[in-house]
């Protein structure tokens, strides 16, 4: 059975905005402010973000779970009319200094048989 690979690679300005956008109505996940930087945990498993306080006092450091940083980037990829298949399966993979979105579809054809009745 053939299995597609798709990677959908966001640069560290398209994170930061996929993370805004998805957190604006959720206060509580992300302290106020403006993100300044966003990095890798070493683990992989959370992001770190760095967010600029708008009474300039010191930038607060939040880590943010894998989870929420995937849904996060596929909302950003809905808005911004980039196709994700509904039923594929999607991880975060670290490509280089970036983060990406991959997308795996495990296809199965099927064969329809029709017998000719005469």
């Amino acid at each position: 059975m053939p299995t597609e690979l798709r990677q959908i690679v966001f640069e560290n300005g398209e994170l930061q905005k996929a993370l805004a956008q998805h957190f604006v109505d959720q206060p509580d996940r992300l302290p106020p402010g403006t993100i300044q930087a966003v990095g890798i945990s070493q683990d992989e498993l959370e992001i770190e973000v760095q967010m600029a306080n708008e009474a300039g006092g010191a930038a607060t450091a939040t880590l943010i779970p894998a989870e929420h940083v995937a849904a996060a980037l596929i909302s950003y990829c809905r808005a911004n009319t980039i196709p994700l298949p509904r039923d594929a399966k999607k991880f975060l993979v670290v490509s280089g200094d970036n983060l990406a979105l991959r997308i795996v579809l495990s296809g199965e054809r099927v064969i329809e048989i029709i017998e000719d009745p005469g």
